[in-house]
């Protein structure tokens, strides 16, 4: 909110055209390719709501679970009977998909 503010109350010195102004004339004059950027920020209302601290906590528990199925992994290698094809079906061509 502060930003828009300062957009719209820095004036020029005939206290005619604000910054808001005078940005968008240049947009329109200059790079008129980027008149349409607000429709490229449709999610951005909601990305802001969420925290960051939430996402790095979420993506080091995935890593930790990626982690604890490499040990399962590898201290499974060892069939457990005749049938067991977990190994063979979760094993390199799994982890090298991550």
């Amino acid at each position: 909110m502060c930003f828009v503010f300062q957009l719209t109350g820095t004036k020029d010195i005939e206290n005619k055209t604000t910054l808001l102004h005078y940005l968008v004339e240049t947009i329109e004059t200059n790079f008129p390719e980027l008149l349409s950027f607000g429709e490229e920020l449709s999610h951005v209302d909601r990305a802001a709501r969420v925290a960051v601290d939430n996402v790095q906590k979420a993506l080091r528990q995935m890593d930790a679970s990626v982690r604890n199925l490499e040990t399962d992994l590898n201290n499974s290698r060892v069939p457990q009977g005749e049938d067991d094809r977990f190994a063979q079906v979760m094993g390199v061509s799994f982890l090298s998909s991550r």
